[in-house]
């Protein structure tokens, strides 16, 4: 078990919660003219975004089509998920368990102030770079496009690690 001296979660571990399709299904996207390939590039950009993007053309809608189509640096990425035609900024991890996790949580080391009102929670709040809450409303954006999993992982700070996986995430 995780040590946790009784101490809140934020003060004594780090948590990461990751949605991801199960089983990569996942639906294909291709790269718009003005995106730089990538593939070809062995240090691209922590951040990457899709200009001038349409909703199914050219972007994927979340990290799973992110890392089928050849991305496969964990940083942060533009997607856009079928509802609602917004994109969003997620930070893609592309190392766990075969790669492509949006991370709708992390929490590393209590400088993000997680005591936050319901708009925040529904908003998102955080940094992508640090402590955030990816927000109810991306979240059920991305999961109302099928079938997700969610994998949680906890790790302690004598590094003792542990996940949580479930097959179906809504």
């Amino acid at each position: 078990a995780l040590e946790n001296s009784g101490k809140i979660p934020s003060e004594t571990l780090t948590l990461t919660a990751k949605i991801s399709p199960p089983n990569h299904q996942i639906q294909e996207f291709f790269f718009p003219p003005t995106f730089p390939d990538l593939r070809q590039n062995p240090q691209p950009p922590l951040s990457l975004s899709f200009p001038e993007i349409q909703h199914g053309r050219n972007c994927p809608i979340d990290c799973a089509s992110v890392y089928s189509n050849g991305l496969r640096r964990s940083g942060i990425y533009s997607i856009l998920p079928s509802v609602r035609g917004i994109p969003i900024e997620v930070l893609c991890e592309m190392d766990t368990e075969g790669g492509g996790w949006t991370v709708i949580q992390r929490r590393q080391d209590g400088s993000v102030d997680f005591n936050r009102t319901w708009n925040e929670y529904k908003e998102g709040f955080g940094d992508l770079n640090g402590e955030f809450w990816l927000g109810n409303d991306n979240i059920h954006r991305m999961t109302s496009q099928g079938d997700y999993s969610l994998r949680i992982d906890l790790e302690d700070w004598n590094n003792k690690h542990k996940h949580a996986f479930y097959q179906v995430f809504r």
